[in-house]
């Protein structure tokens, strides 16, 4: 019992598993002792009575690691409970671009210091080629130049990442010459400016999820992108395209095989579809997560807070943070 609280509040106060537990016959890794407590656990099931005792092996057990991110908008900042966030094992926050303006400066600084204080990376999460429902010609030099320097702008000490979305054309890609190198040309150099700044900061990329004909569609190439981003981020939202759970993993295996090594993190719809907002059930959401990470993925993105069944913030994780 006192190895158990003892494990407990290293987890409380690190944010992550030990690797290991001192205990009265020594050091024992922590897989062991998760086996010998699921041992407990089925024993009093079935005799209704804890054992006289249990033994103990050091073995090497597979545990699955997992980024587990989620998009947050402004609306959303305050509402925010990062010690729920962090025992669900979150890692990363996905945070609306708006937060970023002046009028939210010391609201954002705030929101960053508590992410920070529960080790949960802040990202700024950047609307790129639409603005008010209007999509944006990619080709207009002089709005990329702008968007350069706004995302310069968001680099901010505490800003751990800038994730791009809408970086695409809205399904007709086709019909313009060179639109996946024009798209591709536009990530090269929100990469190239972030990197030359700040060396360490993530860049990723909300990607549409339609395997062969991505580029035909959206001018989004994963292989070519992935030369120029950290994380390629799939919007596998099964309920928008009447898929299950298998397609969620078919997906990220697909971009997994194709992305040169780079990390892809699936993104997840908590939600029936755009269509119905009503949050699927914490069992759905959870087999979701595991589909993806048995597709390839290091990590999962979830869309989006406020959209989630709140039992799913019940209880611990099911995989562990990186």
């Amino acid at each position: 019992l006192q190895t158990a609280q003892n494990i407990k509040k290293y987890m409380e106060a690190n944010g992550r598993s030990p690797n290991y537990a001192t205990t009265t016959i020594g050091k024992v890794n922590y897989q062991s002792l998760i086996y010998a407590y699921a041992r407990i656990i089925k024993f009093h099931n079935t005799y209704k009575r804890l054992p006289n005792y249990v033994t103990i092996t050091n073995v090497s057990i597979n545990v699955t690691r997992a980024h587990g991110g989620i998009w947050v908008h402004t609306d959303d900042m305050e509402n925010i409970d990062f010690t729920a966030l962090k025992n669900k094992g979150i890692t990363d926050i996905f945070l609306g671009q708006l937060a970023f303006n002046e009028e939210y400066r010391d609201k954002l600084l705030n929101f960053i210091q508590k992410a920070s204080n529960a080790n949960i990376k802040v990202h700024a999460w950047v609307i790129c080629l639409q603005q008010n429902g209007t999509w944006i010609d990619p080709t207009n030099e002089t709005y990329i130049d702008n968007l350069i320097g706004t995302i310069r702008g968001y680099l901010i000490p505490g800003v751990s990442g800038v994730h791009l979305d809408y970086i695409r054309y809205p399904g007709n890609a086709s019909e313009f010459p060179n639109a996946t190198d024009i798209i591709t040309e536009i990530v090269k150099r929100v990469y190239v400016t972030v990197k030359s700044i700040k060396p360490n900061v993530l860049v990723s990329a909300a990607l549409m999820p339609e395997k062969g004909v991505n580029a035909y569609y959206y001018g989004q190439d994963y292989a070519q992108l992935a030369q120029y981003l950290d994380v390629l981020i799939p919007m596998a939202y099964k309920g928008n395209y009447c898929k299950n759970t298998t397609w969620i993993m078919e997906v990220t295996r697909y971009i997994k095989d194709r992305c040169g090594g780079k990390e892809v993190w699936t993104g997840l719809q908590t939600y029936i579809s755009d269509s119905n907002a009503t949050p699927i059930p914490k069992t759905e959401l959870e087999s979701d997560i595991m589909a993806s990470l048995k597709g390839g993925a290091t990590g999962y993105v979830l869309f989006r807070y406020g959209l989630i069944d709140s039992s799913f913030w019940d209880g611990g994780v099911y995989c562990l943070p990186f």
